[in-house]
């Protein structure tokens, strides 16, 4: 694909961006971008700014780049910081210098080539897929955060919202390992099934506010030392009324976010 080449998109998926063909003289830098937000429409492959590629970091020809919910929403006009941001945070390729595989976080990742730093990137065994592993940076960063922020220990409960998702199912295994007892919750009978394969027993629904009410009595009488909160709207203070009061809220949703002022005042 050329300057100016439309990446169209359906839905929260986008198209591959087409690899630029292999000269004698190196190519061009592509990276998708969008000028205004509010649609899918419109994505572009235009050039990197020249200055851009001259940045002092790693340079890495980008073979997979991942989408998180977080770049539908800032295409969209959503994202909670209220700025159009470069798209994609995730990224795994080969570095220009060395030929290393490697992934890890770089903001723009959609683009044929990345800037990364080493503080934010790692060598990649072969045996991960470049697809792989631009599945694994954000969510485990994510799950690792929630569980030093809440400072949860064996023995102690947690309660995983719609843990059928990336950042939940990392969250049950690394739980699992810190051995505290999980309270999870999904919404469709399929995605309990799959819970149920990672070893949970104490499931409910998150469907809807309600259905998140009823299935807390699973907590057997208890109210949880943690929830990792992806959920938005009513289903906010139900998820503050599980907390005892020694309890930690790790807010890892996107949409209608509650301050830490709102948060007080609802406790």
């Amino acid at each position: 694909a050329g300057t100016g080449t439309q990446v169209s998109a359906s839905g929260a998926s986008l198209v591959h961006m087409p690899r630029a063909q292999r000269h004698s003289r190196q190519p061009r830098a592509l990276s998708i971008k969008k000028e205004n937000a509010g649609s899918l429409e419109g994505l572009e492959c235009v050039p990197l700014p020249q200055d851009a590629e001259a940045i002092e970091g790693v340079l890495v020809d980008v073979h997979a780049a991942g989408l998180n919910f977080r770049d539908v929403l800032n295409v969209l006009g959503k994202d909670p910081t209220g700025t159009l941001r470069p798209i994609g945070g995730e990224f795994a390729g080969v570095t220009q210098l060395d030929g290393h595989r490697t992934y890890g976080l770089a903001s723009g990742s959609c683009a044929s080539v990345v800037l990364a730093t080493s503080g934010r990137c790692a060598r990649l065994p072969r045996r991960i897929s470049f697809e792989e592993a631009v599945t694994l940076p954000i969510v485990w960063v994510t799950a690792s955060y929630a569980a030093g922020d809440s400072r949860i220990h064996a023995g102690q409960r947690a309660i995983l919202p719609s843990a059928a998702g990336g950042v939940g199912l990392v969250s049950v295994e690394l739980l699992h390992w810190l051995s505290v007892r999980v309270h999870a919750s999904a919404g469709r009978p399929f995605k309990h099934a799959l819970l149920r394969a990672c070893g949970l027993r104490c499931l409910g629904s998150s469907r809807s506010a309600p259905a998140v009410a009823a299935s807390a009595g699973s907590l057997l009488g208890h109210r949880s030392d943690a929830v990792y909160n992806a959920l938005s709207d009513d289903h906010i203070p139900l998820t503050l009324a599980e907390l005892n009061e020694a309890g930690t809220l790790s807010e890892i949703g996107k949409l209608a976010v509650w301050s830490s002022v709102r948060v007080a005042a609802a406790c």
